[in-house]
Protein backbone atom coordinates (compact mmCIF):
# COMPACT_ATOMS: atom_id res chain seq x y z
CA UNK A 1 0.00 0.00 0.00
CA UNK A 2 1.09 3.45 -0.93
CA UNK A 3 -0.43 4.57 2.61
CA UNK A 4 2.99 5.14 4.18
CA UNK A 5 3.65 8.33 1.40
CA UNK A 6 1.11 9.88 2.80
CA UNK A 7 1.06 9.17 6.41
CA UNK A 8 3.67 11.78 7.39
CA UNK A 9 2.04 15.00 5.95
CA UNK A 10 -0.92 13.53 7.63
CA UNK A 11 0.85 12.83 11.06
CA UNK A 12 3.17 16.22 10.75
CA UNK A 13 2.90 18.42 14.00
CA UNK A 14 3.69 21.78 12.40
CA UNK A 15 2.63 23.71 9.41
CA UNK A 16 3.31 22.66 6.03
CA UNK A 17 3.73 24.69 2.77
CA UNK A 18 4.16 23.89 -1.27
CA UNK A 19 6.68 26.19 -2.91
CA UNK A 20 5.15 24.40 -6.50
CA UNK A 21 7.70 25.85 -9.75
CA UNK A 22 6.55 23.38 -12.47
CA UNK A 23 4.82 19.79 -12.89
CA UNK A 24 3.10 17.39 -9.83
CA UNK A 25 1.51 14.50 -11.17
CA UNK A 26 -0.41 11.79 -9.25
CA UNK A 27 0.65 11.84 -6.01
CA UNK A 28 2.93 14.95 -6.32
CA UNK A 29 -0.61 16.78 -7.04
CA UNK A 30 -2.23 14.76 -4.34
CA UNK A 31 0.23 15.32 -1.72
CA UNK A 32 -0.07 19.17 -1.50
CA UNK A 33 -3.72 19.23 -0.22
CA UNK A 34 -2.53 17.39 2.88
CA UNK A 35 -0.42 20.45 3.29
CA UNK A 36 -1.46 24.00 4.79
CA UNK A 37 -0.76 26.01 2.13
CA UNK A 38 -0.09 25.87 -1.81
CA UNK A 39 2.02 28.87 -3.03
CA UNK A 40 2.80 28.65 -6.77
CA UNK A 41 4.60 30.13 -9.48
CA UNK A 42 2.17 30.64 -12.82
CA UNK A 43 4.91 28.00 -14.46
CA UNK A 44 3.38 25.26 -12.56
CA UNK A 45 0.89 22.43 -12.98
CA UNK A 46 -1.28 20.07 -11.58
CA UNK A 47 -2.30 16.43 -12.93
CA UNK A 48 -4.28 13.98 -11.66
CA UNK A 49 -4.56 11.21 -14.34
CA UNK A 50 -5.95 8.45 -11.89
CA UNK A 51 -8.79 7.30 -14.04
CA UNK A 52 -6.60 7.89 -17.13
CA UNK A 53 -4.31 5.21 -15.81
CA UNK A 54 -6.94 2.75 -14.65
CA UNK A 55 -6.10 3.17 -10.93
CA UNK A 56 -8.38 5.16 -7.90
CA UNK A 57 -7.66 8.79 -6.38
CA UNK A 58 -4.89 8.59 -3.44
CA UNK A 59 -3.29 10.48 -1.18
CA UNK A 60 -6.78 11.31 0.90
CA UNK A 61 -7.55 13.53 -2.33
CA UNK A 62 -11.26 12.34 -2.49
CA UNK A 63 -11.27 13.98 0.54
CA UNK A 64 -9.22 16.43 0.88
CA UNK A 65 -9.66 18.04 -2.93
CA UNK A 66 -13.59 18.58 -2.39
CA UNK A 67 -12.56 20.24 1.31
CA UNK A 68 -10.06 22.41 -0.61
CA UNK A 69 -12.12 23.10 -4.29
CA UNK A 70 -16.11 21.91 -3.70
CA UNK A 71 -17.20 19.52 -5.75
CA UNK A 72 -16.57 20.91 -9.11
CA UNK A 73 -12.63 21.49 -8.39
CA UNK A 74 -12.64 17.35 -7.44
CA UNK A 75 -14.70 16.48 -10.28
CA UNK A 76 -12.56 18.49 -12.73
CA UNK A 77 -9.61 16.80 -11.23
CA UNK A 78 -10.38 13.35 -9.75
CA UNK A 79 -12.79 12.23 -11.82
CA UNK A 80 -11.85 13.67 -15.41
CA UNK A 81 -8.18 14.04 -14.96
CA UNK A 82 -8.20 17.53 -16.18
CA UNK A 83 -4.51 19.02 -16.03
CA UNK A 84 -4.83 22.53 -14.58
CA UNK A 85 -2.44 25.50 -14.87
CA UNK A 86 -1.56 27.37 -12.10
CA UNK A 87 -4.78 30.05 -12.52
CA UNK A 88 -6.97 27.80 -12.62
CA UNK A 89 -5.72 26.10 -9.43
CA UNK A 90 -5.82 29.57 -7.86
CA UNK A 91 -9.32 30.09 -9.11
CA UNK A 92 -10.41 26.45 -7.86
CA UNK A 93 -8.68 27.48 -3.95
CA UNK A 94 -6.30 24.83 -5.01
CA UNK A 95 -3.28 26.91 -5.03
CA UNK A 96 -3.17 29.65 -2.25
CA UNK A 97 -1.02 32.20 -3.27
CA UNK A 98 0.15 32.75 -6.84
CA UNK A 99 3.60 34.31 -7.00
CA UNK A 100 3.99 36.10 -10.13
CA UNK A 101 8.02 36.77 -10.92
CA UNK A 102 7.28 39.96 -13.09
CA UNK A 103 10.20 39.26 -15.49
CA UNK A 104 13.02 39.83 -12.69
CA UNK A 105 15.80 37.52 -11.23
CA UNK A 106 15.49 34.16 -10.43
CA UNK A 107 11.88 32.84 -10.41
CA UNK A 108 13.04 30.06 -8.03
CA UNK A 109 14.05 32.37 -5.45
CA UNK A 110 11.82 34.69 -6.06
CA UNK A 111 9.10 31.51 -4.93
CA UNK A 112 11.00 30.61 -2.08
CA UNK A 113 11.83 34.29 -0.81
CA UNK A 114 7.81 34.53 -0.68
CA UNK A 115 7.50 30.97 0.64
CA UNK A 116 9.66 32.32 3.42
CA UNK A 117 7.70 35.20 4.31
CA UNK A 118 4.65 33.31 4.19
CA UNK A 119 5.24 31.19 6.17
CA UNK A 120 7.33 33.41 9.22
CA UNK A 121 3.91 35.32 8.77
CA UNK A 122 1.51 32.30 9.60
CA UNK A 123 3.63 30.99 12.14
CA UNK A 124 3.31 34.72 13.54
CA UNK A 125 -0.20 34.87 13.44
CA UNK A 126 -0.42 31.51 15.91
CA UNK A 127 -1.54 29.60 12.80
CA UNK A 128 -1.07 26.02 13.10
CA UNK A 129 -1.99 22.64 10.89
CA UNK A 130 -5.61 23.41 9.20
CA UNK A 131 -6.00 19.53 9.17
CA UNK A 132 -4.77 19.15 13.28
CA UNK A 133 -8.91 18.21 13.88
CA UNK A 134 -9.22 15.82 10.71
CA UNK A 135 -6.40 13.64 11.82
CA UNK A 136 -8.23 10.57 12.44
CA UNK A 137 -10.49 11.30 9.65
CA UNK A 138 -7.41 11.47 7.41
CA UNK A 139 -5.96 8.01 8.24
CA UNK A 140 -9.42 6.23 7.67
CA UNK A 141 -9.23 7.82 3.48
CA UNK A 142 -6.00 7.40 3.35
CA UNK A 143 -5.99 3.44 4.33
CA UNK A 144 -9.37 3.35 2.28
CA UNK A 145 -7.49 4.84 -0.80
CA UNK A 146 -4.26 3.00 -0.58
CA UNK A 147 -6.75 -0.47 -0.61
CA UNK A 148 -8.30 0.02 -3.65
CA UNK A 149 -5.68 1.59 -5.37
CA UNK A 150 -3.75 -2.02 -4.17
CA UNK A 151 -6.95 -3.64 -5.82
CA UNK A 152 -7.38 -1.51 -8.60
CA UNK A 153 -3.38 -2.30 -10.15
CA UNK A 154 -4.52 -6.02 -10.24
CA UNK A 155 -7.05 -5.17 -12.85
CA UNK A 156 -7.11 -5.17 -16.69
CA UNK A 157 -8.34 -1.60 -16.74
CA UNK A 158 -4.85 -0.85 -14.99
CA UNK A 159 -3.05 -3.44 -17.16
CA UNK A 160 -4.35 -2.42 -21.05
CA UNK A 161 -4.03 1.51 -19.71
CA UNK A 162 -0.59 1.28 -18.80
CA UNK A 163 0.24 -1.15 -21.23
CA UNK A 164 -1.57 0.70 -23.85
CA UNK A 165 0.29 4.21 -23.23
CA UNK A 166 3.58 2.22 -23.39
CA UNK A 167 3.01 0.42 -26.59
CA UNK A 168 1.47 4.01 -27.53
CA UNK A 169 -1.70 1.91 -28.61
CA UNK A 170 -4.65 3.49 -29.98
Amino acid sequence: LNTGIFHPFIHFEKPLFVAANGPAVGGGTTLQLLCDAVLSTPRATFHTPFKQLGITAEGCSTFTFERKMGKEGARRMLTHGEKIDALTALELGFVDVLVEDAGEGDSHQILLDEACRFAEAWVSKGRGRTTKGLVDQLDRVNVAEGKQLADAIFTSNFWSATLGRALNWK
